[in-house]
């Protein structure tokens, strides 16, 4: 295991592959040691450190919710980098901050990027809004398959099978 230290340094580094290295090793961590350490990465000038430092508040998290809604709502809204937008609606997701829900639907019709429309319909079948089912029979009218296919399984996270037998026959 590596020491606090050890991470601490390579979390600072001026070189970005220290910093995912550091942030990899975070893992090994409970989510009161790691949350501290990796908020700073949520701003990182480096995309890909972003994206690392996001994809693992679902899991750093955990016991700070209250503290983590802000950061991730700040990555899915202002975020310049589509992939870190997907990643912070697959994290409010993950830790089920349905708090997020308008925000993730804002950013929803807001883009025609389809990686992060599909990310955001993704990641609404695991939050398990129920205010989603409005958003989800948009998303089953998308051009992109994918979007319709996340959108069919959303339907069915959410556990409504009188839309899910609806959607399949569309």
């Amino acid at each position: 295991m590596s020491s606090i230290e050890s991470v601490q340094q390579l979390l600072s580094s001026e070189d970005f592959g220290d910093r995912i290295s550091g942030l990899n090793r975070l893992r090994e961590f409970e989510p009161y040691v790691a949350f501290p350490m990796i908020q700073p990465l949520l701003q990182d000038q480096e995309a890909r450190v972003r994206y690392a430092a996001v994809s693992q508040m679902d899991a750093a998290g955990v016991g700070f919710e209250a503290e983590t809604l802000p950061l991730l709502r700040n990555a899915l809204m202002n975020d310049p980098e589509i992939d870190v937008k997907a990643a912070a609606a697959d994290a409010l997701a993950g830790l089920k901050l349905k708090e997020a829900y308008a925000d993730m639907k804002e950013v929803y019709d807001s883009t025609t990027e389809w990686l992060l429309q599909f990310s955001i319909i993704a990641a609404i079948g695991e939050l398990g809004e129920p205010q989603a089912f409005d958003l989800l029979a948009e998303a089953l009218q998308s051009e992109v398959e994918l979007v319709r296919l996340s959108a069919i399984s959303a339907l069915g996270d959410l556990g409504d099978r009188a839309l899910l037998s609806y959607s399949l026959l569309l």
